[in-house]
């Protein structure tokens, strides 16, 4: 597994990828956390899985929509815990062992979790974090495919769940809203929208390709 060390943070810097989180800007009546460590995330992953950046993207404003219409969940939340895990939880779900972050033998939710631990524990703000703060950033992605495991786990891990569930549930049929709006859903939808015939990343063909390999 790469390790991603305070070199590669550095390069970000100096290219200009410290930016306003792009969110900021293209849905304006979503409040988010904005700190170096959230946008330095947002900039890894357009590095490095660009083809799930508008998915992931999509996950943590529909997590932070779903904090917004309930206020016990949201004081219960680390809001840059929840913001890591939400955008880098596919970060290795590419599944091609040319990614630095794809193992041949893990599954890319565990892939995709050491690589966001990895991320968090160089970076200037993160080398601070104690110990739980990136196993919550752990499990939260390692367990945000897992609704009978991530449901039970800390606020945290329970709120990356449904950030990511939200993509797929709101609009199928019965599906879970958690309280958001047609109106808050079709505004993020806009400001980052699916790939043409509505699919999120490589779709389910993609994983079951894979896995039957």
């Amino acid at each position: 597994m790469a390790m991603i060390n305070s070199r590669i943070h550095a390069m970000l810097f100096s290219r200009g990828f410290y930016l306003a989180a792009a969110i900021s800007t293209k849905a304006t009546n979503i409040t988010i956390v904005d700190t170096p460590i959230v946008r330095a995330a947002e900039a890894f992953v357009k590095l490095h899985a660009p083809s799930f950046y508008n998915h992931v993207m999509r996950t943590w404003l529909f997590g932070a929509l779903h904090l917004r219409h309930n206020t016990t969940l949201a004081s219960l939340v680390d809001l840059e815990v929840h913001a890591i895990g939400l955008m880098l939880h596919d970060v290795a779900s590419d599944h091609n062992l040319s990614n630095p972050f794809v193992s041949p033998d893990h599954r890319f939710e565990v892939d995709s979790a050491n690589a966001a631990a990895d991320f968090v524990r160089p970076h200037p703000d993160g080398a601070n974090w104690p110990d739980w703060r990136v196993q919550r950033v752990w499990d939260g992605i390692a367990l945000h495919a897992e609704p009978k495991l991530a449901k039970h786990k800390e606020p945290d891990v329970f709120a990356i769940f449904w950030g990511n569930e939200l993509d797929f549930s709101w609009e199928r049929e019965g599906g879970e809203r958690m309280g958001i709006t047609e109106d808050e859903y079709r505004e993020v939808e806009r400001a980052f929208p699916r790939p043409e015939g509505g699919s999120s990343g490589l779709g389910l063909l993609g994983f079951i390709g894979w896995y039957c390999r």
